[in-house]
């Protein structure tokens, strides 16, 4: 087997899709078709199944990618340690982010990052913070920022950065602001009671942001009523501006916008913590540590401003 191969199995595992990951890729959908139906061929037992949404590893298939994962992690690392030994200048970072978060703060951090490092690559993948946690452990990823609330994670060396609020987006005309209040530090708020008396827009069960939502009303006992339950938060929160219904977001990604207010979760408020996640007990290269340094650099000063 090529190290080729092995990425090939890997995107098509990632993207649960040929036509996806031939894109990804950047070869023909047909030539990679061609190139699973010869590798299980030699293989003699199917490695993915075909579905009508797409293809998804076998039970085989995934105990296989698994290790393919950890043979190219090894190639990645032993790359690293010798470019760390042959300068301090070069080599790669497997980088994971949200694509809510991403998009917002990472275009500015790594502009910074490349005029100071310019021979260190730093590879982007983006995926949802569950995930993330998850590739960290399989360790397809150097290092990750991610919303984490657990004390410790087996696998992974968690560092804290800042804590983010949950806020409520809210439009101005919404009958829900004859309802807020003005705390004596001056942020505005709402009661978690109050917002279950209208129509939210949230975010899927397996993302962050609509896991919390759905969990902390729900230990209430409060209802959620929602049309629209699977959204982006970025996408809730360009329907709530058109007055859709109420939309959740962190507050260090919201935009100001003459159209709506972000409101705070009771007086008391909700946090979620933002982490840097590395691999455990092993090896990081120069510069991996360097792009560590500078993702905290960046965004604790961002945090105490």
């Amino acid at each position: 087997m090529e190290l080729r191969e092995f990425y090939y199995l890997i995107v098509l595992a990632e993207e649960q899709s040929i036509s996806r990951a031939a894109e990804r890729l950047s070869v023909s959908q047909s030539s990679l078709s061609q190139f699973l139906k010869q590798f299980e061929k030699r293989m003699g037992a199917p490695v993915f199944i075909r579905t009508k949404k797409g293809v998804q590893p076998t039970a085989a298939g995934q105990i296989l990618i698994s290790r393919i994962q950890q043979i190219i992690r090894a190639s990645q690392r032993a790359q690293q340690e010798f470019h760390d030994g042959e300068s301090a200048g070069k080599g790669s970072v497997f980088f994971g982010i949200s694509p809510l978060r991403g998009q917002h703060i990472l275009p500015p951090i790594l502009k910074k990052f490349y005029e100071t490092h310019s021979d260190i690559r730093v590879n982007i993948r983006e995926d949802g913070n569950f995930a993330l946690q998850q590739k960290i452990c399989e360790g397809t990823l150097d290092l990750a920022l991610s919303v984490c609330q657990a004390v410790s994670i087996e696998g992974i060396r968690l560092e804290y950065l800042y804590k983010d609020e949950v806020v409520l987006v809210t439009p101005r005309s919404h009958p829900l602001m004859e309802h807020m209040h003005t705390a004596e530090d001056g942020h505005m708020w709402v009661s978690l009671e109050e917002v279950s008396q209208h129509e939210c827009i949230i975010s899927d069960e397996d993302t962050t942001l609509g896991h919390l939502v759905r969990n902390t009303m729900g230990a209430l006992d409060l209802p959620l009523f929602c049309r629209h339950d699977n959204m982006t938060a970025a996408f809730a929160v360009s329907m709530a501006c058109q007055g859709l219904g109420l939309a959740f977001m962190y507050r260090s990604l919201c935009e100001e916008r003459e159209d709506v207010v972000y409101l705070s979760l009771g007086e008391q408020r909700i946090y979620i913590r933002l982490a840097l996640l590395l691999p455990e007990a092993e090896h990081h290269s120069r510069a991996v540590l360097a792009f560590a340094q500078m993702l905290r650099q960046e965004l604790q000063e961002e945090a105490s401003d």
